[in-house]
């Protein structure tokens, strides 16, 4: 950012987002010359269309953008620039005052052992270099409620063939390193990491269980393969007793295109954004291959932002348990076209249809009864595409103790809805 201190190659300006700035906001630099209006208007634009999460870097010297470090000099490893960082904690104050989480990365794949390389001209162990950064970084920043720590950008992938700084940490290194975050962090922050799509099983299988880590940031070579992907790691991290947070951070070589490009965003949001939802994952976050480095004014996407924020605005407002919540797809009649997500306690299912011409059942054989008598549910149905009240459809309510009909929806069958079954009295959907 180009108003940092310090950042003489710095790539972006968001001059696109200054009038979205407010003046209870403030700022940095001096009365005269008022620094950062255009970087927390960005962020400001960003949480107006509800989105509550950014993946940053905090680190990218030899990357490829190479335009942040908290350093004095791009080639300083010791000595902290605290005039930046306390920039930075302007903005990230603000981003979480606007309910916005910081998922905070430490490196990236081109850079993931510069501290070892730059210190012993060697990779592998711990640079006493790398302890300083994990220290400053955490007590400067550590204190954000909204706040998740990961262990690099495609960790583990010896990128153009893992020269120097390129090398991939290994097994040893991330476990080690997620345990020093741990004992220098009084907040319990979450630490995940993000890596390749073929480097899942290598980086992530070694990290079930282990109690300083708590998700994976996937990346994915296809928005088809969210649901499946991340429904797998859910079951393979409860299956070892510590269940982690999921989510799909980057799709395809491409990632997701602008408005411009993609209208009417069916792919994006049935696959990824829904196809994660409905596995249990904690979301998505929005990756464009275009505009990586370019990207200037984000109401580029404002459609996807929308259809984000339908999502979120169905699992709040009507009050759905989705903490308590897993994927059971083989309560569907349809389980290749629809994905299910239930309570334990039989007090809610989501069913999330692909196409809602097709007739779909729900099984609710397994649902407790009430006083002996199968319960009652409520069938309402919810468009991911506009968002709004919820509707009832053909069926407006069934009963448990069998497989049941949906139904079919109110308008536009041939597309995908979202349906709800909530037991009557539980205040779910307002039931």
């Amino acid at each position: 950012m180009g108003e940092f201190d310090n950042t003489p190659t710095a790539l972006h300006r968001f001059a696109a987002h200054q009038h979205d700035w407010q003046p209870w906001m403030g700022t940095w630099g001096t009365t005269a010359n008022p620094r950062g209006k255009s970087l927390l208007g960005a962020i400001n634009y960003l949480a107006s269309m509800r989105l509550n999460s950014v993946y940053l870097l905090l680190l990218t010297v030899a990357g490829d953008s190479r335009d942040v470090w908290p350093f004095t000099s791009a080639n300083e490893r010791y000595r902290m620039d605290v005039s930046k960082l306390a920039q930075w904690e302007v903005v990230f104050e603000h981003m979480n005052a606007r309910g916005i989480a910081l998922h905070a990365l430490f490196s990236e794949t081109e850079n993931e052992s510069l501290f070892e390389h730059d210190e012993t001209g060697q990779t592998g162990g711990f640079a006493n270099s790398r302890r300083l950064y994990h220290r400053e970084m955490v007590s400067r920043f550590g204190h954000h409620p909204g706040l998740l720590f990961n262990i690099g950008e495609e960790t583990g992938w010896d990128d153009q063939g893992g020269w120097g700084p390129r090398r991939g940490l290994t097994d040893w290194q991330r476990k080690t390193f997620a345990a020093d975050l741990a004992s220098l962090d009084s907040y319990d922050t979450p630490m995940v990491a993000h890596t390749y799509p073929n480097d899942h099983d290598k980086v992530y299988q070694p990290m079930l269980g282990n109690r300083h880590f708590d998700g994976v940031s996937l990346q994915l070579t296809r928005a088809k393969s969210s649901h499946a992907t991340a429904s797998a790691w859910l079951a393979r991290s409860r299956a070892r007793g510590r269940v982690w947070s999921v989510s799909v951070d980057e799709v395809g070589s491409g990632g997701v295109l602008r408005d411009a490009d993609d209208w009417s965003r069916d792919g994006v949001r049935k696959e990824l954004l829904w196809g994660t939802l409905m596995a249990g994952g904690s979301g998505v976050e929005i990756f464009s291959a275009a505009q990586d480095q370019t990207l200037e004014d984000f109401r580029s996407y404002e459609r996807m932002w929308q259809q984000m924020a339908h999502a979120v605005t169905f699992f709040h407002h009507y009050r759905i348990p989705f903490w308590r919540m897993d994927s059971k797809d083989a309560l569907s009649s349809r389980s290749w076209s629809s994905w299910v997500l239930a309570a334990s306690v039989g007090d809610a299912l989501v069913v999330f249809l692909q196409n809602a011409s097709i007739g779909h059942d729900v099984d609710l054989r397994w649902v407790p009864r009430i006083n002996g008598q199968p319960a009652r549910y409520i069938v309402r149905w919810y468009n991911p595409r506009k968002g709004g009240r919820l509707w009832t459809g053909t069926v407006g309510e069934v009963w448990g103790g069998g497989w049941r009909s949906l139904g079919s929806p109110p308008s536009e069958r041939w597309r995908d809805w979202v349906a709800l079954v909530a037991r009557r009295g539980s205040g779910i959907g307002w039931a």
